[in-house]
């Protein structure tokens, strides 16, 4: 299930809460705040047992240029 909030000052607000029986037993929802731009800068996952694991994206940088070496495997 999922639902969507426009905020104030500016982006949307995505929630997703699971329909899974066997996921629902683990998984509360998942909350991830997406900018105008498509740029996600956060994301939330609550889980049944009160634990939470918070993940904030900052300086975020779209299709930068990527060493070469980096890709030798």
């Amino acid at each position: 299930e999922a639902s969507v909030k426009k905020e104030k000052g500016g982006g949307w607000t995505l929630t997703l809460r699971p329909k899974d029986e066997v996921v629902k037993k683990a998984i509360d929802r998942i909350v991830m705040r997406v900018q105008d731009d498509a740029r996600v800068t956060h994301v939330g996952i609550y889980e049944k047992s009160g634990d939470s694991t918070l993940i904030d994206f900052s300086d975020i940088v779209f299709n930068g240029p990527i060493d070469d070496p980096l890709l030798d495997f």
